[in-house]
């Protein structure tokens, strides 16, 4: 049976700042999101990867390369555009609650298949 495990990427500089972050803002994750991949690497350790696939965004990159390093053989790895956040525009970097009044920020947070 095949089994696919999700991760997301570790925290950044933007998230911390409370800021979108999606296609257009490539920020480096945090000394605390890199502890946190740590522990996440040292909990999958017994696990076998066939594959990693990741985006080309930064931040995923940095959060791959933690958890490859951590395991006992090394899986094909590829860089997939279709993971690559979504693009959001003018929201790219701002202050996520400055945005809570345009018509599209319901659509963003509870129905993403509409957000335009």
């Amino acid at each position: 049976m095949t089994k696919f495990y999700f991760v997301r990427h570790a925290e950044t500089e933007i998230n911390k700042e409370k800021r979108f972050n999606g296609a257009l803002v490539n920020s480096d994750i945090t000394k605390q999101g890199s502890l946190d991949t740590i522990k996440l690497a040292e909990n999958m350790r017994g696990i076998n990867f066939d594959a990693v696939y990741y985006s080309p965004i930064l931040r995923a990159l940095e959060t791959a390369e933690i958890i490859i390093d951590k395991q006992s053989s090394m899986p094909k790895i590829e860089i997939r555009e279709e993971l690559k956040e979504i693009n959001l525009g003018k929201w790219d970097g701002t202050i996520i609650s400055s945005n809570k009044n345009h018509p599209e920020f319901y659509n963003y947070f509870n129905r993403p298949d509409q957000f335009k």
